[in-house]
């Protein structure tokens, strides 16, 4: 499972209302969490942010 929608489930919030209180759009959160697109550094700040962990632990381990 990817780790962005992981940690989203852990603080129960939907897509949208972390687009919303992250300021990153739905459309990019949504591409993130199905693998098609990598967050850049500062949208991982800004999910991080919000999901209460570190951006590192965001980024998926197993991406080759």
């Amino acid at each position: 499972m990817n780790r962005i929608k992981y940690f989203r489930k852990q603080v129960y919030l939907t897509q949208e209302e972390l687009a919303k209180k992250s300021g990153v759009s739905l459309a990019s959160i949504s591409a993130y969490e199905r693998g098609i697109r990598n967050p850049k550094i500062e949208n991982l700040r800004k999910l991080a942010n919000v999901l209460r962990t570190q951006p590192l632990f965001l980024e998926d381990s197993n991406e080759a």
